[in-house]
């Protein structure tokens, strides 16, 4: 059996294990409301008591392995990134206990990321794998009880958005006709760049006047409008296989951010913000495929008020 406690004003969770008495804070003010929280955290740990579960001796690089294989319906994207970010943390750490992890641990590999990772954005997307790593020991093994701050997403990150597109087109389409198609259907689309080089003409139903593909990043099957500009540029090199015969956009995305200084993501947020008018908050969000519409406002729309003044 387990119980929860009152100690200094924090809630503690108790139990037996071995005839031997354990505990652990759970780092919960002991209020009302965070009580619920603790009791769920005492059901948790008689649940794996019962299964002959001994969570205090799990060890970091077991449960990197636990967290993977419970990530197995997630995109390969996705899980590789998980591996990506918690092999960094496993490496600063060594196979330590879970439960032996402190606060003080945590900031310091914060500031080892600082000096190690190349931006901003990398050191945040490893602080919110290791919060959602951790959160899932606390909620299964009742270990990981450390503080991690929130990572902070797109504070610093401007949208940016593409005014002229014709002359980016036309500058590709003197160098390769192939990767001006490919820039070409990301700006009627605002397709993510895996999901246009990925896509092939057995998606395109030209007679329901719909695309149909696997989104990887949120490992479902979406569908697009084939819309009458979208549908006859695509009808004017149509062809059976792969859309498009390359398996890499980094080489075109370099020589559009050195040509014109925009990156492959602008064209999406442009494809957002020129559709802001006509579609919306819900609408847009499908287009896009974002699971929440506050994503898509956030993000990818960048609206000018003095556009605005028609409306009026």
């Amino acid at each position: 059996m387990a119980s929860i406690y009152n100690n200094s004003g924090i809630w503690y969770l108790g139990w037996l294990e071995n005839g031997k008495k354990r505990g652990m804070s759970l780092k919960l003010k002991a209020t009302k409301q965070n009580k619920k929280f603790a009791e769920q955290y005492k059901i948790d740990k008689e649940r794996e008591l019962s299964k002959g579960i001994i969570t205090q001796n799990i060890k970091l690089f077991e449960g990197i392995d636990l967290f993977i294989t419970s990530r197995k319906n997630k995109a390969i994207k996705t899980i590789l990134r998980y591996k990506l970010s918690l092999s960094w943390f496993s490496r600063y750490m060594g196979d330590v206990r879970i439960d032996s992890i402190k606060d003080s641990e945590i900031i310091n590999y914060e500031q080892h990321l600082i000096q190690n990772t190349k931006s901003q954005s990398t050191l945040e997307t490893f602080i919110r794998d290791l919060r959602i790593f951790l959160k899932y020991m606390r909620e299964n093994y009742s270990v990981g009880f450390v503080k991690i701050r929130k990572e902070k997403r797109g504070q610093n990150r401007s949208i940016k958005v593409i005014p002229n597109e014709t002359e980016i087109l036309e500058y590709f389409k003197n160098r390769n006709v192939e990767h001006c198609r490919y820039l070409k259907l990301l700006f009627l689309t605002g397709f993510r760049k895996f999901e246009a080089i990925n896509l092939d003409w057995s998606n395109i139903d030209f007679n329901e006047k719909v695309i149909n593909f696997k989104n990887d990043k949120a490992n479902r099957i979406d569908v697009f409008p084939l819309y009458d500009e979208l549908n006859t540029f695509l009808e004017t090199f149509r062809s059976s296989g792969k859309v498009f015969t390359f398996n890499d956009s980094a080489h075109i995305g370099r020589t559009l951010k050195s040509k014109f200084g925009y990156t492959i993501k602008d064209i999406r947020s442009t494809f957002a913000t020129k559709n802001a008018r006509k579609f919306r908050s819900f609408e847009l969000k499908e287009l896009l495929r974002h699971r929440d519409a506050k994503t898509t406002e956030k993000y990818y729309v960048n609206v000018d008020v003095r556009s605005l003044a028609d409306r009026f």
